[in-house]
């Protein structure tokens, strides 16, 4: 077997590998086939989960100039959609777009404007260079929230909307 570097983005390998194992159950449960029982099992396909979103990254670093990815946020108008608004996490499947995250960010809106609800969301799709890419953050905070598969971006100037819809489906 082929060893992986040490060092990921300026991260140890060994801390965001760490970070995964240490996880409490309820949540490595979200990630883990039902059926996988076996404690070395278990570490091997936990391991290869940080591997294989390295690998991801690394694909689209040297593959793509820009990145297609959503974006998500509540707001009572289209015109409040901009990428400073959106903030810097993102995914690249609309289906990654994790329940967790979207009650985070309707909590965040309704403490900004108590008449914000859950029908008032809005999903963008947006382009982002790629070296607007955290792949440090985005491999650390995946190493502690498996479950859910963000990308962040170092800053919002990197992020362009493309178009953005009302999403009407209730979480």
């Amino acid at each position: 077997m082929q060893k992986k570097e040490d060092k990921w983005f300026g991260l140890e390998r060994s801390v965001l590998l760490d970070n995964i194992h240490g996880l409490d159950n309820s949540i490595k449960n979200e990630v883990l086939p039902y059926n996988l029982t076996d404690t070395s099992k278990r570490m091997d396909f936990l391991s290869k989960l940080i591997d294989d979103k390295r690998d991801k990254l690394m694909s689209i670093l040297t593959r793509k100039a820009r990145v297609d990815m959503y974006g998500w946020m509540y707001a009572k108008s289209e015109k409040m959609v901009i990428p400073k608004n959106l903030g810097t996490r993102y995914v690249f499947s609309m289906e990654d777009i994790h329940s967790d995250s979207l009650n985070e960010a309707l909590a965040s809106a309704v403490k900004l404007n108590s008449s914000i609800n859950d029908y008032d969301l809005y999903i963008s799709e947006v382009t982002c260079a790629h070296n607007g890419i955290d792949c440090a953050k985005t491999l650390l905070n995946f190493s502690l929230n498996p479950h859910i598969n963000e990308v962040y971006v170092t800053d919002t100037r990197h992020v362009k909307i493309d178009k953005s819809i009302r999403y009407y489906a209730r979480q």
